[in-house]
This record gives structure tokens, sequence and C-alpha cells, in this order.
């Protein structure tokens, strides 16, 4: 099969960006309230270069102006905003996910004006060179064709588009963070032959996008096990040892000093951009003569125990952050009743962490029954059903003393809705999930049965498993109610697929050159090669 030529090699990145353009720009998109937060404090940060400053002014989206003029597409507009006396500024007290809003403010001040849509667009104006590098490396690893399905379907599901768009949150920057799991993931498992440069470029651009993420979106972390799992699987490459064993200082490091390396140079880049977000907080908090800066991310414990309530058959635990402080303040811990939507103390995490820690180890067999409940609500996406096969948009409500379980489930697109030609239509999740089992299976069995040549389905089956790992961490470890972070597993159907099709392309190209050729009684037996390339 003749190699695809290189000026080619861009075209499923490019396609994806502009069906990803298509969809976000094709309605005008719902004012949010959280989106009023984000606005103002990007609004304080270009008028006084001071980060999180709260303005006690607005923009607002101007509707009717794009409707007329497609404004809602030309997300680099500007819009004049009146300013307000500074006795209306103040320090923003709330600032979980803080790294969108710093974000917004730069561009702002970059732009030189407020761009009241531009927070629609950021997560995807991030998200283009990631896709293109995740091409470029499908592309260099001999999986074109993986990549020319992957892409596109990725900017076809309306799940990841409304998710990369959507102003109530930050998490499309999470889903960010699980494409670069993908990419990372390839080139650690499919890439040979890398040098020391080359790793250490790859894993400090990685680092750099997975701090931006982090700061946007703190649950990028729980992503992590799937970054480990990648990286472990790249240390196996003896080459690349050989080429870290030549520099002067590491002629004694095996493979497991080569991890440590790898995770230490990939996290230097989030340590370098908190402790920058750090002394940007406390610089603003001393103005106002505060001891300390606002909180950066969400609370983890508290939500770790409003987060039982997704599968708690008690009826005590509620996705209500008011029930979780009032259960503090009945435990005889501090009352943050007033605050808690906004922001928690150090003292009420210690207090709630430990009652949560208490509960599990009071009813393990309790707690266990939540997580397996969990793992089946994540691979099989038991909350989007039951759907009909087009056009369906059901939902499995929540028991009555759920509180707003499922109410997450309605920010976004569901996982299974794929827009197509401006028409969204529901699709059956049912045969992505298929194609993934029999790829994991048939890499399994491909291992077991090799003996010097490795199996062509293993590696992807590997990459699969990581993406996997990687997914699993919010909704099993904190909740299934977040929702957005849930569905975030069908992208592993998505590369599951791509991967199987290929595979499935690869084994009708190799029949057809079988049947057409005639056979020769000294040829030698047809080879299955790792790759379709």
């Amino acid at each position: 099969m003749s190699p695809t030529p290189r000026y080619l090699s861009f075209v499923p990145a490019v396609v994806a960006v502009i069906l990803a353009a298509l969809a976000i720009g094709a309605e005008i998109p719902e004012e949010h309230s959280r989106y009023s937060r984000d606005i103002r404090s990007a609004l304080g940060y270009l008028h006084y270069d001071e980060f999180p400053l709260h303005a006690g002014w607005n923009i607002y989206l101007p509707r009717d102006e794009a409707e007329q003029l497609g404004l809602h597409r030309a997300f680099w507009r500007t819009v004049h905003y009146e300013e307000h006396p500074e006795s209306q500024v103040r320090l923003k007290g709330g600032t979980n996910d803080a790294g969108r809003a710093w974000l917004l403010g730069r561009l702002f001040q970059v732009r030189g004006g407020p761009m009241p849509y531009l927070l629609f667009w950021i997560a995807l104006l991030v998200a283009v060179p990631l896709l293109g590098w995740l091409n470029w490396e499908l592309y260099t690893a001999g999986h074109a064709v993986a990549a020319a399905v992957l892409l596109p379907l990725l900017a076809l599901s309306s799940y990841v588009t409304t998710t990369l768009s959507t102003s109530y949150s930050a998490t499309g920057f999470y889903l960010i963070g699980i494409l670069l799991l993908i990419t990372v993931a390839v080139f650690c498992v499919l890439r040979r032959r890398l040098t020391i440069n080359s790793w250490a470029l790859r894993v400090i651009a990685a680092g750099g996008f997975f701090a931006l993420c982090m700061i946007c979106r703190n649950g990028t972390l729980a992503l992590m096990p799937g970054f480990v799992l990648a990286f472990w699987w790249a240390t196996a490459d003896e080459q690349l040892l050989a080429s870290v064993r030549s520099t002067r200082w590491f002629r004694q490091c095996n493979r497991y000093g080569l991890l440590l390396l790898t995770l230490l140079l990939f996290a230097f880049p989030t340590i370098l951009f908190r402790g920058y977000m750090k002394s940007v907080m406390h610089s603003a908090a001393a103005q106002f003569d505060l001891p300390t800066g606002p909180t950066t991310g969400h609370p983890v414990w508290h939500n770790v125990w409003c987060g039982l309530g997704d599968f708690d058959d008690t009826g005590v635990h509620v996705w209500d952050d008011l029930n979780a402080a009032t259960a503090v303040v009945e435990a005889g811990g501090p009352d943050l009743r007033s605050i808690i939507r906004t922001s928690a103390s150090k003292e009420y995490e210690v207090f709630i962490r430990k009652m949560f820690l208490d509960k599990i180890t009071d009813r393990p067999a309790w707690f266990a029954e939540i997580l397996l409940k969990r793992v089946a609500a994540t691979v099989f996406q038991t909350k989007t059903l039951p759907h009909t096969m087009i056009g369906g948009r059901a939902t499995l409500v929540a028991k009555d003393d759920g509180g707003a379980i499922d109410s997450y489930y309605r920010l976004t697109a569901h996982g299974d809705v794929f827009e197509i030609g401006g028409r969204r239509i529901e699709l059956s999740l049912l045969p992505f999930i298929l194609a993934t089992i029999a790829l994991l299976v048939a890499g399994i069995r491909q291992r077991r049965a090799a003996v010097d040549a490795e199996p062509a389905l293993f590696p992807q089956s590997c990459i699969v498993g990581c993406i996997a790992i990687g997914t699993m961490g919010v909704p099993v470890l904190v909740t299934t109610a977040a929702g957005i972070e849930t569905q975030a597993f069908c992208l592993v159907y998505f590369v599951a697929a791509a991967f199987g099709l290929e595979w499935c392309i690869w084994r009708y190209r190799a029949g057809r050159a079988v049947t057409d050729r005639p056979a020769q009684d000294d040829d030698p037996p047809n080879e299955e090669p790792a790759s379709i390339m």
C-alpha cells in the first residue's frame, strides 16, 4: 500500500476543526450565571491587571446582533464596556477552576477589549494544536487511517462540541486533557526509535498542555493513572533507554529511573504554573489587605461526600453543597453554610474527609457496591439509557431523594448523539462498546500467541486501556453525578472504533491481495504487519 502524501497528512485534523467550528457556531449560545463570573473576573484583569478582581460591571451577550450579523461566530469581535467606580470592584472569593477566567482575561488584554463570545470558543482554540499533534503522531506511526476516522468522529460528536463550548464550567479543558492522554498514549506505545531529545520535547509539551488543563479544570489530575501507565510502557523501549544512558548524568539509569525522570519533567510545567497563579492571587489579595488569596480549585472531599448520592440507598447523601455543609455542622464541624457554594476552608475539608473515611470504614460493603455501580454506569453509559435509535433524547432519571444527581447530564449533549448535516441524531453506543471489547480481547489473545513478533492489535489495545483507566478516575472515585466527566468515557469507544475499523480495512485489503495474486508454491506465509500502513 503506498503511503499517504505528506501534504495530505493533516487533512483529518483540518476537517475535524472545521466540523467542530461549524457545530459550535451553528447556534447562539445561552448565557449562564457562571458565564458572568468568568467574564467579570476577566474584565477585572483587563482593566486593573490584577487577578481575580471581580468587576462590578458586566458585558452582555448581544443576541440580536449575533442573530443578524453572526457575531456569535466572530468570537474575536470586541464590544464597548462602561467603567464603574472602583468601589464596585472586589476580590473574587470563589475562584473554582480559575484558569479559564485568567486565560480569558489575558486574551482580552492581547486583543485590547472584551470579547463576549470568546468564552464559548476558548477550549476549541486550545484544542486545535493538540488535534494537529495527535494527527501527526498517528500519521508518522503508520496509522493514517485511524487518524482519518478518529478526528472527524470526535468533531461529529455533539457531546464533544457542546462540552468544549459550555459556559457552565470549564469541563472542556478536562476533555482536552483526555485528548492529551490519547496523544501521549499514541507516541508512548506506537512510536519507537525515540531519542532522549525527541522524548524530552514531547514530555515537556505534554506537561505544558496538562498544566493549562489543570489550572482550568483541576479534575484533570484524575487522568494521571492513564499518563503513568503510558509512560511506563514507553520506558520499555531499549533504544530510548540507551539514548538516556548515553548522557553523562544518567549512565546508570534503568527503567524505573527513566519513569521517575519522565514524571518529574511532565509535572514541572504544572508546578511552575500553579506557583505563578498563587503569586498572582496573593498580589491581588495584598491590595485588599487579606492574608491569602482565593482558592484555585474545587474542594475535593466536599465533592467526594456529595458524590456518594449517585448510588446511595440511604437517602443521606445528596448532590447539593448546602446539604453537605449542614451535615458537617451537625457532626460538630465548622459552619460554612453561608459561603459553601463559593468556597470552603481547609478546616472544613479536613473535617469532611474524616467523615467520609469513617463512613466507608464502617460500611465497606455499601461503599464497594457504590463503586461497582459507578464502574457499570461509566463503562456502559447506563445513565443515558434508554434511548431510541435515531433522534432520541431520553435519560435515565435518578430517584427522587437523589437531589440534582442527573441534572448535570442535561448540560451537554449525550455521548451517543452526533451532529450530521446540521441535524442531531442519537446512535446506539452498543456497536462502539462491542468494538472496544473485541479490540481488547483480540489484542490480548494475539499477545499470548506471539513468539517473536509483536502482535498487530496489542499496542492499540494498550492505548485503549490507558485512556480507559485515566477517564474512570472522576466518575468512579468521585461521582457519576458530574455527568460530563462520566460521559467522557465515550472517547474510549471512539479510539477503539478507529483502530478496529483500520484493522478491518487492512484485513479486507490483505485478503483481496491474496485472492488477486496467482498462488506460488514457494511463497512465504502471509504475516500480519504491526499496523495498517
